[in-house]
């Protein structure tokens, strides 16, 4: 009899022994089609707002020039994460295994500096819809000229380059751990000030003064045939505070990673823990930044906001 219940105890596995099994399987699914769907639903996002902002009526309007900008700098974050994500979880190879230091300084800036200008652009698009509330005789209005818009475009990548510069000197090849942050604490605290407070701070600073705008306009006319164009305007406001708080909440993963990174460094995560912990910084908001091309509405919205 009790020869019979040791077998019986061999052959059935327990409980826990089937749950360690299927999260093993989930995360190795997880892992391995995550890539492939972030590369279609990017993709058909981007391709949406290209159509939508090269339509005739849009494709001359600084607005949507910088805002289609953006959505190529998300596409090409994208798919360097993606391959990234394929070396890491298919062919094991870390980026933080590097053994060049110029290499590393390199890949680590750039991972910063694609989502840093995608949302620059964002915020350059809302000081262009600053500049279009302002009186006919200000000089601000040079700033949505469609011959100023590359100029614009050129010295935000300047700006976005020089922001993430504390990456250059901060990351290096270390001994027994690859290419990682020899401040790991003050990279993750900066990186929390810039994507978490001071960019979303800026875009409320210009919705707030294009609210004020708006205000004083309809204050000095007040009359009622402007009352479809004031509709329109406090529209964009409302789209603008949406779009703040969509980067609020967008920049809210990443925080929370840099956070976690605080607690407990990268070479203390395994490679699936490293998968996802980069997955959620860099391809999460790229994701839902695009996603909005998809819906029939953006089009006839962007049409009225601008016009």
């Amino acid at each position: 009899m009790s020869l019979n219940n040791i077998t019986s105890t061999n052959v059935i596995p327990s409980t826990s022994d089937n749950l360690n099994i299927i999260f093993s399987l989930i995360t190795r699914n997880f892992l391995y089609y995550l890539p492939i769907i972030f590369l279609i639903l990017g993709t058909i996002g981007c391709i949406g707002n290209t159509v939508i902002f090269l339509q005739p009526t849009l494709r001359s309007n600084t607005f949507c020039i910088y805002s289609l900008c953006g959505s190529f700098v998300d596409l090409v974050n994208l798919s360097l994460n993606i391959i990234m994500s394929y070396f890491t979880s298919n062919l094991q190879i870390q980026y933080y295994q590097l053994n060049s230091s110029l290499g590393c300084k390199f890949l680590c800036h750039t991972l910063v500096f694609l989502p840093q200008l995608s949302i620059n652009l964002t915020v350059l698009s809302l000081i262009d819809r600053f500049a279009c509330t302002c009186s006919l005789t200000s000089s601000i209005r040079r700033l949505n000229q469609i011959k100023m818009a590359p100029y614009w475009i050129l010295i935000t990548f300047i700006i976005s380059y020089i922001i993430p510069i504390h990456v250059l000197i901060i990351n290096n090849i270390i001994p027994g751990r690859g290419c990682a942050s020899t401040q790991s604490v003050i990279y993750a605290i900066l990186s929390i000030i810039i994507t978490g407070l001071m960019q979303p701070s800026i875009m409320l600073i210009f919705v707030l003064l294009t609210y004020r705008n708006v205000r004083m306009s309809r204050q000095r006319v007040g009359l009622v045939i402007i009352a479809n164009s004031a509709h329109r305007r406090y529209q964009f406001v409302r789209t603008a505070s949406f779009q703040i708080l969509g980067t609020a909440c967008l920049s809210l993963p990443s925080t929370i990673m840099y956070g976690f990174s605080i607690i407990s460094p990268s070479s203390n995560r395994t490679a699936e823990q490293n998968t996802i912990f980069y997955f959620i910084y860099n391809e999460y908001p790229i994701l839902l930044t695009n996603i909005p091309a998809m819906n029939n509405g953006t089009t006839r919205r962007i049409k009225s906001q601008i016009r």
